[in-house]
């Protein structure tokens, strides 16, 4: 039952009904930064947001983006002593209430880092990184409203680590030294190092309301409230590997990056040890040991080390984002795979103990650094890899929810060697389902074709008085040519036969702007068969044409002088900048840091010349590592280094039926602050909302419908609310020559 319930919880994050324009993450708990107890629960944050974790109950609830934060990429969470959550990181600070269960404050400030949150004298201060210069950054509470006050900055300190209160001061850690005093008494750049004896360097430090224990590589002393200082335990080899120490009842606590430790005086224990995981943080309550490790929450109790991971991702920053032929989302990287939902595989060895809830395999193969590429094809997913001693590309099957590794390609013949690694930068398949893929690995054979039985290595001097650069990035014609991209030109290759053996075949250089040097980032070719290039200065066409001799007809866009003017010029883009068609096919592009930009197909700025980013949307993060398509649902999976995020886009696989009609919130409760969504619309429809003796009190038109849904706001064609009851929803497709009638329940307050 509860890993029933944990699942349940997973999906309803990642899944609810979303209307056209938002956006909805998918979260993942996995890589733990830090914890905090409050007064009934364990918090913990990860880039995705933070999980409120209540022991008792054994419930995890979940805030992120979607719930409510302003900003994610999270790295510090604090209880304070009105029970509010502070949440910390790169782009500000966050304040949650944990009783409204919603934001209460957030505050910018030009933040370039925080590191700790501290109760003083009914203040909160962070430590923090403002306009280049690290300080305490105060806070106050006023009729439960909270406000900033003042930054106190100190010049002379390159970072503070951490901050605690101890004997009515504030201490805080800068350059392995402790400054500490009396933010009412003295500004902090008044503050001296309580310990100026100590010459080793300070790692961490921990306190309660008698002591202060301090951690240098080869000691840990303890400061007393009369300032005394004795040496609490030196002299042992495992001091060396500590890096974070936390006090309860005198007995202090310890993590290196795979160990716990607990240490009394002149004693060191070690509680439990596994090198497969990786410790970040450890709090202390009366009754366990709390870990941040990056295989998501430990405890420590009566001897035992318990994971406490629930059902969700393995993968929180895939290179690649997948959809299979049945809709299952497939997430990638190095690390491994996940399948929704949530079946988890890692290539990395796993640690002695994982939760029954996480879903967790072992896959024993070299991913290598990361995934270039992925493909799904005939039911089975082809991954292409970088730097992998395993193979070049794998292709899996999968069945019943689970991995199954197909075949092994190479991107050269010398297999066996276990110095050789891998590398494939794209791949692509041709209408004869032959594999190609470019190399950057192997010099001499830059590109490689493979099919069931057979592969076959192109030298790097196969097109005539022309050489192919390692690297390029590949694409496939309407017409099966194959198009590979090389330096400051690109090769168009056609063959004819068995590519193996091929009857006839041919090269065709091609420079990307006639008389103009501009190195290809990457390629795609669109359903319409245009060859869309994108480069460092903006993205550019070339219509194609049968012609094997001339296969290009045109090269634009062309302004009225007759100049090449790219589309996104003003825009960087580099070598991890990637070109997707959604179903549709507009063109999708990925920039350096910029978010995507869209182009439609009338050529066209979706949604409009600034594309979607961080700041104009939910997106998670404005460096994007890859985009898929669910066609059938109208939805973009955008992988990020902070996560994925799932958009509802209005482009979706043309709609003939009306049985797929749902429509949502039901009943329908006005006035809204929303609109009623009628999702699954047909192309061309009409809508036509009714009394149930069928008098008419709205109508939705077809060109009020946005792309696959309506929307409705409870009011009649004159401007009024209708009334409480049932009403009858009438949709009539002139295309395709068909309708359907529902029923909603409306509710007027």
């Amino acid at each position: 039952m509860k890993k029933f319930l944990y699942f349940i919880l997973f999906i309803n994050i990642v899944f609810p009904q979303v209307r056209i324009g938002e956006f909805q993450s998918i979260p993942s708990f996995v890589n733990i930064q830090d914890i905090a107890l409050s007064k009934d629960a364990i918090l913990y944050v990860s880039n995705s947001g933070f999980i409120e974790y209540k022991n008792k109950e054994q419930s995890f609830n979940i805030i992120s983006i979607d719930q409510g934060l302003a900003f994610n990429e999270l790295n510090k969470i604090y209880a304070d002593f009105n029970g509010n959550y502070w949440i910390g990181s790169n782009k500000g600070i966050q304040v949650w209430s944990a009783n409204e269960k919603k934001l209460k404050e957030k505050f910018d400030l030009d933040i370039e880092q925080v590191s700790g949150f501290i109760d003083y004298n009914n203040l909160i201060y962070a430590s923090a990184k403002l306009n280049g210069e690290w300080g305490l950054i105060e806070f106050k509470y006023i009729d439960d409203k909270i406000y900033y006050r003042d930054f106190y900055s100190r010049s002379d300190i390159s970072n503070i680590s951490n901050i605690t209160v101890f004997n009515d001061d504030i201490y805080i850690l800068s350059s392995k030294r402790i400054l500490s005093g009396n933010p009412f008494n003295e500004h902090i750049s008044y503050w001296e190092n309580p310990m100026p004896d100590l010459s080793d360097d300070i790692i961490d430090f921990s306190s309660d309301e008698n002591n202060l224990f301090v951690l240098t590589n080869s000691a840990i002393h303890q400061l007393f409230r009369d300032k005394s200082i004795e040496v609490f335990i030196n002299n042992n080899s495992n001091l060396g590997s500590i890096k974070r120490i936390s006090i309860l009842d005198n007995n202090l606590y310890a993590i290196s990056d795979s160990s716990i430790f607990r240490i009394s005086k002149n004693q060191l224990t070690t509680l439990y040890q596994d090198s497969s995981l990786n410790f970040a943080d450890i709090e202390s309550d009366k009754d366990n040991l709390w870990l941040a490790t990056d295989y998501g929450l430990g405890q420590f109790r009566d001897g035992a080390y318990e994971n406490l991971l629930f059902n969700q991702p393995f993968i929180s920053s895939p290179d690649i984002v997948e959809i299979s032929d049945r809709s299952q989302l497939i997430l990638a990287n190095s690390k491994g795979v996940s399948l929704s939902a949530w079946v988890n595989y890692s290539t990395q060895t796993l640690p002695k103990d994982i939760s029954i809830d996480f879903n967790l395999s072992n896959l024993e193969l070299d991913f290598g650094e990361k995934i270039s590429k992925s493909i799904f094809h005939n039911n089975t997913l082809f991954v292409s890899l970088i730097n992998s001693q395993s193979a070049g590309i794998f292709s899996f099957e999968i069945s019943n929810n689970r991995l199954n590794l197909i075949k092994r390609y190479f991107s050269h013949d010398n297999q066996n060697s276990i110095l050789s690694q891998y590398v494939i930068n794209d791949m692509a398949i041709d209408n004869q389902d032959n594999l190609w893929a470019t190399s950057s690995g192997k010099q001499d054979y830059p590109l490689s074709v493979f099919n069931d039985i057979q592969s076959r290595h192109f030298a790097f001097d196969s097109p005539q008085n022309s050489i192919i650069t390692g690297g390029g990035s590949i694409a496939i014609d309407n017409y099966n040519r194959v198009w590979i991209t090389s330096l400051n030109e690109m090769f168009m290759y056609h063959y004819s036969g068995n590519v193996m053996d091929p009857q006839n075949e041919n090269w065709i250089s091609q420079s990307i702007v006639p008389g103009l040097n501009r190195p290809p980032v990457t390629i795609g070719v669109s359903k319409n068969n245009i060859l869309w290039i994108l480069t460092e200065y903006g993205l550019i066409y070339k219509e194609l044409r049968a012609s094997n001799s001339e296969p290009v007809a045109r090269t634009g866009p062309i302004t009225t002088n007759g100049n090449i003017t790219p589309y996104f010029s003003n825009i960087p883009f580099d070598e991890n900048s990637i070109i997707r068609f959604d179903p549709q096919g507009n063109i999708w592009v990925t920039s350096k840091s910029n978010g995507i930009f869209v182009l439609d197909i009338n050529r066209e700025y979706w949604p409009n010349i600034d594309g979607i980013n961080s700041s104009n949307s939910k997106l998670l993060s404005n460096e994007v590592k890859d985009i898929k398509f669910n066609a059938n649902k109208g939805l973009a999976y955008i992988s990020t280094n902070l996560g994925v995020s799932k958009f509802k886009i209005p482009f979706a696989s043309e709609i003939k039926k009306t049985n797929q009609i749902d429509f949502f919130p039901s009943p329908y409760r006005i006035p809204s602050q929303y609109p009623l969504t009628i999702d699954g619309v047909p192309e061309k429809s009409s809508i036509q909302i009714m009394t149930l003796n069928g008098t008419i009190v709205a109508t939705i038109d077809a060109n009020q419908i946005n792309g696959y849904q309506a929307f409705w706001d409870g009011l009649d064609d004159n401007g009024k609310f209708v009334g409480s009851g049932v009403y009858l929803i009438l949709i009539i497709s002139q295309k395709h020559k068909t309708s359907i009638i529902k029923k909603l329940a409306v509710i007027r307050s």
